[in-house]
């Protein structure tokens, strides 16, 4: 089946974006692989280094499971959203920021209360719905919330260094996310506490995605400024 392109799309003009976006698929993919790496220091790491049980194990792994699949789930459908409305905005020559910032409005409003909830009850909730045996997984669940928090906010986000083609520093700040990470959970193992390590991870994690989502306000300002500054 052949690719269907724009008609009113020439050969030079397709060669052009070609070039523009030839560093796509390199940070992308390297991205990707740093990103699966460093998500799964804590569960490589930790138990060869210290000494926890599977039982442990388990409870950290349930708590991250709560946490993340449903915060995943959430920024995998509003990043493809904001997409759509962010690349429709920089083709019309149009200020992103007004719909950006009303997202992260709303979302907040909805979650800084869910969150602080989650966080109150977080003991009670794991026991009703997973049994008593399960009640350890709070400690855990406390660590990764604030991280879970800001992860609301910046992966929503990921289509602006996308659109932007700033996927290079993208890929820059998951390097830094990983040696972050690596220290934290290095301490943790130097003293020999399983639930230390994995708050210095979690708390890594969300200095990292805090300054991402600043940085992606930075590009957004930057961009806005440039289309006002060309509409005068």
């Amino acid at each position: 089946r052949h690719l269907s392109l724009p008609q009113d799309v020439n050969r030079k003009e397709r060669i052009a974006a070609a070039r523009k976006f030839r560093k796509f698929p390199f940070f992308t993919a390297s991205k990707d692989l740093v990103d699966t790496v460093s998500g799964n220091l804590p569960f490589l790491w930790l138990p060869v280094a210290i000494a926890v049980g599977d039982a442990e194990i388990g409870l950290f792994g349930l708590a991250l499971t709560f946490t993340f699949r449903p915060v995943n789930v959430f920024n995998t459908a509003a990043e493809r959203v904001l997409y759509v409305d962010i690349s429709n905005n920089l083709h019309e020559r149009k200020a992103i920021a007004p719909t950006v910032l009303r997202f992260i409005a709303v979302l907040n409003v909805v979650a800084i209360p869910v969150f602080a909830m989650l966080y109150v009850f977080a003991e009670p909730l794991f026991s009703f719905v997973f049994g008593s045996k399960w009640a350890g997984s709070a400690p855990y669940f406390h660590a990764l919330l604030p991280w879970m928090w800001v992860l609301l906010s910046s992966n929503s986000l990921l289509a602006i260094p996308y659109a932007l083609s700033k996927q290079q520093w993208e890929f820059a700040i998951s390097l830094i996310s990983l040696v972050l990470r690596i220290a934290g959970l290095a301490v943790g193992v130097a003293a020999g506490e399983f639930l230390l390590a994995i708050q210095l991870y979690a708390a890594a994690s969300a200095a990292v995605a805090l300054v991402r989502l600043i940085w992606y306000f930075v590009l957004i300002r930057r961009y806005d400024r440039s289309i006002a500054a060309g509409n005068q």
